[in-house]
């Protein structure tokens, strides 16, 4: 995940938070749901979380003991950082 994966809808927004989760991998090597197991306190990070991990994220499937690949899970906490937005500067006058 990176920056650029929140944008704050709205001013005011918390520039940073933690969020463990867990995903449910599929067979094929996506992400196919995703649970938040301990919320940042903010709405927007945890569901953002899902949304990248189901959007993006690719792993490399589990396999059984005979090699095949099969449904697995991966579990660990995301720390958003959001950097502060600079504002434009003044543009000159003509």
């Amino acid at each position: 995940m990176q920056p650029s994966d929140f944008v704050c809808p709205f001013s005011g927004c918390r520039d940073e938070g933690e969020v463990e989760f867990e995903a449910i991998i599929a067979a094929d090597g996506r992400v196919v749901s995703c649970r938040i197991l301990q919320s940042s306190g903010s709405d927007l990070f945890d569901k953002q979380t899902c949304r990248v991990l189901i959007g993006r994220a690719r792993f490399e499937p589990a396999r059984d003991a005979r090699g095949n690949k099969v449904e697995g899970s991966f579990r660990s906490t995301v720390k958003w950082n959001v950097p502060e937005v600079a504002s434009e500067p003044d543009k000159p006058k003509s």
